[in-house]
C-alpha cells in the first residue's frame, strides 16, 4: 500500500499493489481489472472509492481515495472493545456499505477490522471491495482454497459452497462479537482450524464474555452468526434495523470499564496516566416512573379539555380565528380542523386527481382515456410508450392501476408500491419494479426519476424485451441507496427497448411503508 498525488487531478490518493506472484497472471490480471471496474462503479459515502487501474513494467495495481485515519483493526489492538453505542454506529454505517454494494452485486468476502478505516470526523470507510470477488473463478477458485480472513469467514467459505450477500453478514456479525467482547468468536491454534471450527460448534454466546451486552443484542449478533445462512438476516438493512432496535430498547450502556474508547474515530493522545480520566462510564439508570406518570396525565387532561372545547360551535370558531390569525388570512378558511391549511383554488378549474384515481391525460368529454406518452425533457429524450409494474416474487402485480401517474407529466401524482409492514417490503421479496419501454430499441443515456420517497434503493436494468423474472434482465447498470428523493440513473449508453426499475428498499420518509414514483424520464 502506497501513498500517493495525482498530479492531473490534485488530490492525494492511495495505490494497492498487487503481489508480483498474482500480478504475473495474465487470466488472474484480466479478471482484476474487470472486478476493479465493478467497484468502482460503487458509491456511497461508506466505501473508499476506487479511482483507476494502473499497468505499468508488470506492476498491476488499483488508485483509490486516501482516509487519513486508521483501521477499526489498529483502534481494537489499541484500546479494546467499544461502547455499545459505538458499536451500532459503526455497524449501521457497515451495512450501508454492504447495502449498497449488494444492491450493484458485489459481495465483499472479506469483511474484517482491517478493512474498516475509521475517519477523525466519526465517518466509517469499508475497503477492498471487488479484489477479494476477484480472485474467485467461475468462480475463480483453485480447488480447496479458502478465500478472505480465517476469524472471518462465513461456513459456506469454508466448505465451498456457493456464497452470496449473506457471507458478508456472517462476517459483519463475527466484527459486532468482536468490538462488543474484545475477542472473535473462533481463535484457534493455527488459521485452518480456526476457519473449520465454525463449522462444528455455535459460538460462545457474546454476554458470556460481557455481561453487560443487552440480550437483545445478543440475539442480534447470534443470528448474524448463524452457521445456517436462511437463519440470518437476509439483507445489511435486516441487520442494521434489528441492532438499531435492540440498543434503542436497551438505553444508553457502555460495556466498557477501563480504557479510552471516546469514539469510533481516530482518538487523541492520551498521556501515561490519565487513562482513567479518559473514559466516564455512566450507569444505566431506570426512569423515575412518578414524574412520568404525572405527566402522561396532565397530557391527557389537556388533550380532554381541548377536544371538549372543539365539540362546540363557539370552540371551533375560536380556534378557527386563532389559525388565521397566525397564517395571516383575511378571511376565515372555512376548515374545522385545528391550524388545517387552506385549500388553494384550483387555476384550470378542475379538480387534483387524488391518490388512488387514474390519471387519464384526456380533455373533458375525450373518453378514449388515453394517457400521451412522455420522454425525458430535452432534445435526447425517448418516448416512453408504456410502463407496466413488474412483481415476479409476489402476485404479480403492484398497483397497476396507478401506472399512468408515473409518466402523467405531474410530479404532484404518483404511483406507489404496495404498502408492507416494514421498508424491506415486509421481508416478502427483495424487490418490485416499473418496467419502462420504448418501442424499437434505442441507445439509453439516463433514466430520471422524481420521488417524494427518503431513503429508497433501486437498481436498474436493461434489455431487448421485459423479462418474466429479474434473472432474465441481465446485469445492474446501476444502483442507489440511500436515495433522498429525486434521482438519475446511469443507463451507460446500452442499446435496448425496455428498462426494470428494480425497488429493493421503500425508504424512511412519509409515507414510510411504500415507495411513490411520480414521473420516469429517458434520454
Amino acid at each position: 500500500m502506497w501513498e500517493a498525488d495525482d498530479r492531473v487531478l490534485g488530490r492525494a490518493v492511495a495505490i494497492k499493489v498487487l503481489h508480483p506472484h498474482l500480478a504475473a497472471d495474465p487470466e488472474f490480471v484480466t479478471r482484476f481489472r474487470a472486478e476493479a471496474k465493478a467497484a468502482a462503479r460503487l458509491s456511497h459515502q461508506s466505501i473508499v472509492a476506487i479511482y483507476d487501474t494502473a499497468s505499468e513494467d508488470g506492476v498491476e495495481a488499483i488508485v483509490m481515495e486516501r482516509i487519513d485515519g486508521m483501521t477499526l483493526r489498529q483502534y481494537l489492538d489499541e484500546f479494546g472493545p467499544l461502547s455499545l453505542d459505538d458499536a451500532g454506529d459503526l455497524v449501521t454505517q457497515v451495512a450501508d456499505a454492504l447495502g449498497a454494494a449488494h444492491a450493484a452485486r458485489i459481495v465483499h468476502r472479506d469483511i474484517k477490522p482491517g478493512n474498516i478505516m475509521l475517519c477523525p470526523d466519526r465517518r466509517v470507510k469499508v475497503t477492498d471491495f471487488g479484489i477479494a470477488k476477484a480472485l474467485e473463478a467461475d468462480d475463480h477458485t483453485a480447488q480447496g482454497t479458502m478465500l478472505g480472513t480465517a476469524k472471518y469467514l462465513a461456513p459456506e467459505q469454508v466448505d465451498g459452497t456457493p456464497i452470496d450477500q449473506r457471507a458478508d453478514i456472517y462476517s459483519l456479525g463475527v466484527v459486532l462479537y468482536e468490538v462488543l467482547t474484545g475477542r472473535p468468536p473462533f481463535a484457534e491454534e493455527n488459521p485452518s482450524a480456526t476457519a473449520l471450527a465454525r463449522l462444528r460448534v455455535d459460538p460462545v454466546p457474546p454476554r458470556r464474555l460481557n455481561g453487560a451486552i443487552p440480550p437483545a443484542v445478543e440475539r442480534v449478533v447470534m443470528q448474524a452468526l448463524a452457521r445456517d445462512r436462511e437463519h440470518r438476516f437476509p439483507t445489511a438493512r435486516a441487520m442494521r434495523d434489528a441492532l438499531g432496535a435492540a440498543i434503542g430498547d436497551a438505553g444508553s450502556i457502555d460495556l466498557t470499564t477501563s480504557g479510552p474508547v471516546p469514539v469510533v474515530a481516530v482518538p487523541p493522545t492520551i498521556a501515561p496516566g490519565d487513562e482513567a480520566a479518559a473514559t466516564e462510564v455512566v450507569p444505566y439508570r431506570r426512569p423515575m416512573l412518578g414524574p412520568v406518570l404525572m405527566t402522561l396525565v396532565m397530557l391527557g387532561c389537556l388533550g380532554l379539555g381541548i377536544g371538549l372545547i372543539l365539540a362546540t360551535g363557539v370552540g371551533r370558531d375560536f380556534f378557527e380565528r386563532v389559525r388565521d390569525t397566525i397564517l395571516g388570512d383575511d378571511e376565515p378558511s372555512g376548515e374545522t380542523g385545528l391550524l388545517a391549511p387552506a385549500a388553494e383554488p384550483d387555476p384550470d378549474g378542475e379538480a387534483d386527481v387524488e391518490p388512488g384515481e387514474a390519471a387519464t391525460g384526456a380533455d373533458e368529454g375525450d373518453d378514449s382515456g388515453d394517457a400521451e406518452p412522455t420522454g425525458a425533457p430535452g432534445g435526447d429524450s425517448h418516448t416512453i410508450v408504456e410502463v407496466t409494474d413488474f412483481d415476479p416474487l409476489g402476485d404479480g402485480a403492484e398497483r397497476p392501476d396507478l401506472i399512468a401517474l408515473a409518466t402523467d407529466g405531474d410530479p404532484k401524482t404518483a404511483w406507489t408500491s404496495e404498502s408492507y409492514s416494514n421498508r424491506a417490503l415486509g421481508n416478502l421479496k427483495d424487490g418490485v419494479g416499473l418496467v419502462v419501454q420504448v418501442g424499437a430499441e434505442a441507445t439509453l443515456g439516463e433514466l430520471a426519476v422524481v420521488s417524494s420517497t427518503e431513503g429508497w434503493a433501486a437498481s436498474v436494468y436493461a434489455a431487448d424485451a421485459p423479462a418474466a423474472d429479474l434473472a432474465g434482465w441481465g446485469d445492474v447498470l446501476d444502483a442507489r441507496v440511500d436515495i433522498s428523493g429525486d434521482t438519475t440513473f446511469d443507463l451507460r449508453g446500452v442499446r435496448a427497448s425496455a428498462v426494470l426499475l428494480w425497488i429493493t428498499d421503500l425508504g424512511d420518509a412519509p409515507p414510510s411503508l411504500r415507495v411513490e414514483i411520480a414521473e420516469l424520464t429517458l434520454s
